[in-house]
């Protein structure tokens, strides 16, 4: 596995990973989110529910991130190609929508 896939799979693992989230602005926010996407299809539900979580904080934080990649996230939502069954995370996309 890459150094920065595996870097950022051990940030994702962490068991205090809520707590954690603003750690990743010390990571290149693109990067990251191109790092992101095999992790969601992860068969592993919480390890996709916190790389949904992280892209949804790094596009939080940049506007460009968040006009580039929030039609993906968007595609977690009830009804949608890809919807995830986590009712906090729904809740923060939709909100944002």
């Amino acid at each position: 596995m890459r150094k920065f896939k595996k870097e950022i799979l051990e940030f994702l693992e962490q068991e205090n990973f809520e707590n954690n989230l603003n750690d990743l602005h010390k990571f290149p926010s693109k990067k990251v989110i191109n790092t992101l996407f095999p992790f969601l299809c992860s068969t592993n539900r919480r390890l996709k529910e916190n790389a949904i979580a992280a892209m949804g904080e790094i596009m939080a934080r940049s506007k460009r991130m968040a006009e580039e990649y929030h039609k993906l996230l968007i595609s977690y939502t009830p009804g949608r190609d890809n919807y995830l069954d986590f009712e906090e995370l729904q809740k923060d996309v939709i909100a944002d929508n």
